[in-house]
C-alpha cells in the first residue's frame, strides 16, 4: 500500500481522522480540533492522537484557508516554512517534528509535533514560589543550545519569546514557532538581513529591529535571549520603557529629534532585581548591548550559561531539593536523546518523545546526591507542578 492519506469517519464531528497508510511509520492520526492548546496569528495548536499516542497538531485558521485575499497568502507561506524548518531540524531543545499531513477538506498542511506540558510564560506566572536557581540555569541553557543549533544551520528565529518556549514535565525547554524565522545565507557568519518591518514581539526586540527599515544579524536572537533570561530570573513579563525620547534641535525641520534610550536604561527596573550572586547579571548585560556587534553569539552564551552549572549556587540549589525529598529525577536521555527524523515524505521511522521517570525516596536521593548525582550537570531536576491548560501553548 502506498503512502496515500485517506479520511476516516469518527464519532466526534470536531475530529479529523486520517488513515496514514504507513506514512512516517504511522497508521492513523486523529486531530481533535475542539481541544485547543493555543491560538496564534495564523493557526491553532490542538491536541491530536498519533497511533493512540498523544501529540500536538498545528492547523491554519479557517478564515485564512477560505479567504481569497492575496494578502493572507503570506500566512500560508509562513506556515509552510515552519513545516519545512521543523522537518529539517533535529535537536533535543527544539520541539520535535512528527510529520506533515494534508487536510482532505482544505488541501492545506497540518503540522504534527510532540506534545509539551507547558509554556514558559505560564510556568513563570503560575509558579507559587521562586523558580529554583538550577531550574533557571537549565532552562536558560536549553534555550541557548537550541538557538545555537539554529544559527549553525543558517536560521534566525526572529521571534523568541516566553510564549515560544515550551517545557516538558522535567522542565526541559524546547523552542517552537518558526513562522517568523528566516533562512539566512549559507555563510555561517550569518550575513545581515534587511526587512520592511519588525519581525517579532516588540518587547523582545533589539534597537536595530525597531527602526523604520530594520537591519539585523543573528544577534537579534541573542538579544531576545537576554530578555528571556531577565524574565526567567525576575518572573516578570518584559515591560521596558519607551525606546526613545525627544530632544530640541533647531536644525531639525520639526524643531526636535528622537533620541534612542539605552536598553539597560529601558529595562533597569527589572535588571536591579537580578541577584549579583546568580551569575546571570553579566550575561544579561552583554546580551542587551545596544550595538549588535558587542553582543555574544549564541554559541558563546551556551558556554557561559553552561559554566553556571559548575557553581556552588547551582549545586546548592539542586541538593536543597534532594534533601527535602521533593525532587523527581529523570533519565539523562531525557536531556539529549533525539532520534533522527528523515526527509519529509521519505521516512518509515516511528518518532516519539520519551520520558523515563525515576522516583526515589528521600534517603535514596541523598545517597544518589552524595555518590554520583552532582557531577552530572546535564541531568535536570524538577519540582512537580500541576498541569494546567495554557492558552499560549505552541503559539
Amino acid at each position: 500500500m502506498g503512502n496515500r492519506i485517506s479520511l476516516l469517519l469518527t464519532g466526534d464531528p470536531n475530529d479529523i481522522s486520517l488513515n496514514l497508510s504507513g506514512l512516517y511509520g504511522y497508521q492513523n492520526v486523529v486531530i481533535h480540533t475542539a481541544q485547543v492548546l493555543g491560538s496564534g496569528a495564523y493557526g491553532n495548536a490542538v491536541k491530536a492522537t498519533l497511533d493512540k499516542n498523544p501529540c500536538a497538531a498545528k492547523i491554519l485558521h479557517r478564515v485564512i484557508v477560505d479567504s481569497q485575499d492575496p494578502g493572507l497568502s503570506d500566512f500560508i507561506s509562513r506556515f509552510e516554512q515552519e513545516c519545512q524548518i521543523l522537518r529539517d531540524l533535529k535537536h533535543p531543545n527544539i520541539v520535535q517534528f512528527l510529520g506533515v499531513v494534508q487536510d482532505p477538506s482544505t488541501n492545506k498542511p497540518i503540522l504534527l509535533m510532540e506534545l509539551m506540558k507547558d509554556s514558559l510564560t505560564h510556568f513563570l506566572e503560575s509558579s507559587p514560589t521562586d523558580i529554583p536557581y538550577h531550574v533557571q540555569v537549565n532552562i536558560s541553557h536549553d534555550i541557548a543550545l537550541a538557538v545555537a543549533h539554529l544559527h549553525r544551520n543558517g536560521i534566525l528565529h526572529r521571534d523568541l519569546s516566553s510564549n515560544n518556549i515550551l517545557l516538558n514535565a522535567s522542565h526541559l525547554a524546547k523552542v517552537t514557532d518558526f513562522g517568523m524565522s528566516k533562512i539566512a545565507a549559507s555563510n555561517p557568519s550569518m550575513t545581515r538581513s534587511k526587512v520592511t518591518q519588525c519581525p517579532g514581539t516588540l518587547v523582545y526586540m533589539p534597537p536595530e529591529a525597531l527602526r523604520p527599515q530594520p537591519r539585523y544579524s543573528d544577534k537579534i536572537d541573542t538579544f531576545s535571549i537576554g530578555v528571556l533570561l531577565l524574565q526567567i530570573v525576575t518572573r516578570k513579563f518584559p515591560a521596558p520603557t519607551a525606546a526613545s525620547t525627544t530632544r530640541e534641535d533647531p536644525s531639525s525641520a520639526w524643531g526636535e529629534i528622537d533620541v534612542p534610550i539605552p536598553e539597560m536604561e529601558r529595562r533597569k527596573s527589572d535588571i536591579v532585581k537580578v541577584p549579583a550572586y546568580s551569575g546571570f547579571l553579566p550575561v544579561i548585560r552583554d546580551c542587551l548591548k545596544d550595538k549588535s556587534k558587542d553582543r555574544p553569539t549564541a554559541a558563546q552564551l551556551c558556554q557561559r550559561l553552561g559554566q553556571l552549572k559548575s557553581t556552588a549556587v547551582y549545586s546548592g540549589s539542586r541538593s536543597a531539593l534532594l534533601f527535602e525529598g521533593r525532587t523527581e529525577l529523570h533519565d539523562a536521555a531525557e536531556r539529549g536523546d533525539v532520534k533522527t527524523v528523515e526527509r519529509l515524505l521519505s521516512t518509515s521511522v516511528n518518532i516519539n518523545s520519551r520520558t523515563e521517570d525515576v522516583r526515589l525516596s528521600t534517603s535514596e536521593c541523598v545517597v544518589s546526591f552524595l555518590t554520583q548525582f552532582i557531577d552530572c550537570c546535564s541531568t535536570g531536576l524538577c519540582i512537580p507542578t500541576t498541569c494546567r491548560k495554557d492558552t499560549l501553548l505552541y503559539c
